[in-house]
């Protein structure tokens, strides 16, 4: 029998407040993970990418749309 995964959706908001207290030290990445039932290396990976698109705001290479 084949059973077909389930993958959860999590929003860019929720994605922010996890990498946030990742980077704020109260919890250790490890208590993060299992209070979210994800995988260490998911918030690693979003960790890199909340830093890297952090990192190229400030170096002024995206652009701001105003109106």
């Amino acid at each position: 029998m084949s059973e077909t995964k389930k993958y959860r959706k999590f929003t860019a908001q929720q994605k922010t407040e996890i990498v946030l207290a990742s980077l704020r030290g109260h919890k250790t990445m490890a208590e993060l993970c299992r209070a979210h039932d994800i995988a260490d290396s998911l918030l690693r990976k979003w960790r890199e990418q909340f830093l890297a698109a952090g990192a190229e705001r400030l170096s002024g290479k995206t652009r701001t749309h105003r109106a």
